[in-house]
């Protein structure tokens, strides 16, 4: 039997045994699991997810919300792709004022904009920080 051929139906019988919960729950036994019923996650497994989330779905979305993203310098697209990592689609559409500032030119705006926000306070350094960047390019 074949490495992939072996791993390829053993994931086959993961998935219905295990399931698929998108969100973490708690087992039969108490146990935080999320996933195919998994209880920890590697920080490399992390990256390759989050790589797959970044290139996959949140740059597609951002490219909704900002039509002409390339035209923007490689900071400033950093900064929206962080900012909609940690917001979403629906929250990043809500800085109207931010991605009006930012479809105008006007950097200085936009870094004005997200420091004026809910957001800030929730993140904190972060916003400073991502802020920034947007003003500096």
């Amino acid at each position: 039997m074949s490495h992939e051929f072996l791993i390829d139906n053993t994931l086959k019988d993961l998935e219905r045994h295990e399931g698929f919960r998108e969100k973490p729950y708690f087992d039969s036994r108490g146990v935080l699991t999320f996933g195919h019923g998994l209880t920890y996650i590697t920080r490399e497994e992390s990256l390759i997810l989050a790589h797959r989330r970044l290139d996959g779905v949140y740059l597609k979305q951002l490219r909704r919300l900002f039509p002409k993203l390339d035209d923007l310098s490689p900071a400033r697209q950093e900064v929206l792709l962080n900012m909609i990592y940690n917001l979403g689609y629906t929250g990043l559409s809500k800085f109207a004022r931010m991605r009006k500032a930012i479809d105008d030119g006007d950097f200085k705006g936009a870094h004005d904009e997200m420091l004026d926000s809910r957001w800030r306070t929730h993140v904190g350094a972060r916003a400073v920080e991502l802020a920034e960047k947007m003003r500096r390019g």
